[in-house]
């Protein structure tokens, strides 16, 4: 939930101000004692960003305070990431899904329709723990808890816990906002990777539409990488098209052609213009950075598929052919 929505809290963030959006913490509004999770639904209502810092413990909202103070504005990414975990309704209300309320139901209709069904609390002194069953969707419920701590006659949230990944730092920890930045830095490393797979599967889609493209054309015989870019290398009578364009570099990642025998004289003669060829090629992107859940992508001329090769798997190809154990990406 936190992670998807995470992308368009960042593209508001980039086209908006923070300014006059996000409010300092302040002490609680008065209102009537209410239970654990009466409070937490109270706590999703809130209209304002300090409306809702006010359900946060005190030692908290004081984290919050010190780092808003401190904050640069090149930290506005991080801000309204944060707002979106302490302050989940009226960041939701910012990009235009506000949270509505069915009885002991939250529904949260961003980034795609989520309930909230918060279960009786269970009370020990002054801890409560509220079991809420979560729906995205189509997807298959999962059970999360939110514990409250009893701060001045009121409950207080002190931990989220939504079953999924990544997990949020205890509220009530005294290093919270520390703690949130490493998750925060974590997922979008996460997600930069993601970008990253993204584009060497797009490369590599590309590099085999050209291939075959350049194959159908000239009866079966592939071109070498620098004959896509420029066909007449290859095959002086061919358009002068780019088949590939753009180069084959993914930061992050090395890529390696892998060539394979040249095409016969009498394939050739037989391949409608082309004067050198491939009978076989195939293309390996590596990451840079090596460790036991790296993973190459690779496609060839037999299947033109993408695949994605085992974590840790060495980086050189046996020929120009991709494994048997690489698997395809679908």
């Amino acid at each position: 939930m936190y992670r998807a929505a995470l992308a368009a809290v960042m593209a508001v963030t980039l086209t908006s101000s923070l300014a006059g959006q996000t409010a300092r913490p302040g002490t609680a509004a008065s209102r009537p004692p209410a239970g654990a999770r009466q409070t937490i639904i109270q706590w999703y209502l809130a209209p304002t960003v300090q409306a809702s810092e006010a359900f946060l413990l005190k030692t908290t909202q004081s984290q919050v305070q010190a780092f808003r103070t401190a904050a640069t504005p090149e930290q506005a990414m991080f801000v309204a990431v944060l707002d979106l975990a302490i302050a989940p309704g009226p960041t939701h209300a910012r990009v235009g899904q506000p949270v509505s309320v069915k009885g002991h139901t939250v529904v949260v209709k961003f980034p795609r329709d989520t309930e909230l069904a918060f279960q009786e609390e269970s009370v020990s002194g002054d801890r409560a723990i509220v079991p809420v069953a979560i729906r995205t969707g189509d997807a298959a419920a999962r059970t999360g808890t939110f514990e409250l701590t009893r701060e001045d006659g009121a409950w207080r949230i002190a931990s989220i816990d939504m079953a999924e990944e990544p997990r949020l730092p205890r509220l009530d920890s005294p290093k919270f906002i520390g703690e949130f930045a490493a998750v925060v830095v974590k997922v979008l490393e996460q997600e930069r990777g993601r970008l990253r797979e993204t584009s060497v599967h797009a490369k590599l889609r590309t590099l085999a539409s050209a291939q075959f493209t350049f194959s159908a054309i000239h009866g079966g015989v592939h071109a070498p990488l620098e004959c896509l870019a420029k066909p007449r290398l290859c095959a002086p009578a061919d358009p002068p098209n780019e088949l590939l364009m753009g180069a084959m570099e993914v930061d992050g990642y090395t890529g390696t052609f892998h060539a394979g025998p040249a095409a016969t004289a009498a394939e050739l003669r037989a391949s409608n213009g082309a004067q050198r060829g491939l009978k076989s090629w195939a293309y390996l992107f590596t990451p840079v950075t090596a460790g036991p859940e790296a993973r190459g992508y690779c496609t060839d001329s037999t299947t033109a598929r993408v695949c994605r090769m085992p974590a840790g798997a060495p980086a050189n190809l046996a020929g120009p052919i991709c494994p048997a154990t690489c698997v395809d990406v679908k």
